[in-house]
């Protein structure tokens, strides 16, 4: 049996988080500094995009590794956590079978917050033929609070939230969740 090294498979997530990132801010499901993602590395440390960078122009060395407490363990000099490290924190404590969950802000299900639509069933029955039952959530408008949350509800905006096996998983995702722009 053939084993990666820890190198390798963190080489590996961070090429996949850059292509990711790339194409979640390619199809508008991200702008700017939103969003962000991330993926358990062997060891149980998270391997993240750090704070402040546009998503989509990203490279493998501007990701950052966090410990479960959400402390810097590595990353290139001036490169930090995002402050909403703890969401991705949150979801990967109580999920060990999830390696990886992206969260972004798309237009859609901002709008929708804003509506008082639910985005927690599929809006489109071909998502949910081809996907099987959601594994996202879409937190509602409260006050920002960048402090370890216990609740969905101390989330700043409307963000929805992926938690598939992969980053590649989680992005497939997004537009047959209607996502779509």
């Amino acid at each position: 049996m053939i084993t990666q090294s820890m190198t390798d498979i963190e080489a590996t997530l961070r090429a996949e988080m850059v292509m990711c990132g790339r194409l979640l801010y390619e199809r508008g499901l991200i702008v700017a500094g939103d969003g962000n993602l991330s993926a358990r590395l062997p060891d149980g440390s998270i391997l993240m995009t750090p704070a402040g960078l546009a998503k989509g122009m990203l490279t493998v060395d501007d990701l950052v590794v966090v410990d479960n407490e959400g402390r810097l363990v590595r990353g290139a000099p001036g490169r930090q956590p995002s402050s909403e490290r703890y969401l991705h924190l949150f979801v990967l404590a109580r999920r060990p079978d999830v390696m990886a969950c992206i969260h972004a802000h798309p237009p859609t299900a901002v709008g929708a917050t804003l509506a008082g639509v639910s985005l927690a069933e599929p809006l489109l029955p071909e998502a949910l033929i081809a996907l099987g039952p959601p594994t996202m959530a879409l937190s509602p408008m409260a006050q920002r609070s960048c402090k370890p949350f216990t609740e969905w509800s101390r989330l700043s905006i409307a963000r929805v939230c992926c938690w598939p096996p992969t980053c590649s998983g989680a992005r497939a995702r997004c537009p047959q969740n209607g996502w779509q722009n």
